[in-house]
């Protein structure tokens, strides 16, 4: 017992180099950027709540040559606008558009339908996950 529990003490004293430097970003990015990519993977498709598209809302989409009933997916510039950052020591994913705003709230003539927020509530421990394997690399590694 003695022995794991300084082995155990060792391993988290080589964490703090790790995490002080660059580690903590690094897995911290890691979590954000799979955050990002399974937020990306809702578009086109009807989430649980969300309402159907408006039929004024279809019949605009064909006129303008996009597909019938893919709910927030036209061109991929709305799904490609959200981003995945990490800085001093804090993750961010989200979109810099006014329209992404809209759909996540909805406003008086569109309803909420929203992809952020529920991402990372069905998704939060795979995320913690893919950063994990970054600090077990970094660790192995012995380096930030």
């Amino acid at each position: 017992m003695a022995n794991s529990l300084n082995d155990l003490n060792r391993a988290l004293k080589k964490m703090i180099p790790v995490l002080k430097g660059k580690g903590l970003d690094l897995a911290l990015f890691a979590g954000a950027e799979f955050l990002k990519e399974e937020a990306k993977k809702k578009f086109g498709h009807y989430q649980q709540g969300w309402k159907q598209l408006a039929p004024a809302t279809i019949k605009d989409r064909i006129r303008k040559g996009y597909t019938p009933n893919d709910p927030l997916l036209r061109d991929g510039t709305l799904r490609d606008s959200i981003k995945a950052v990490a800085l001093k020591d804090t993750a961010y994913v989200g979109s810099d558009s006014d329209i992404m705003v809209y759909q996540e709230l909805g406003t008086a003539h569109i309803p909420p339908r929203p992809v952020l927020m529920p991402t990372a509530l069905e998704n939060g421990e795979e995320a913690v996950l893919e950063m994990a394997k970054v600090i077990g690399s970094l660790l192995l590694k012995g380096s930030a």
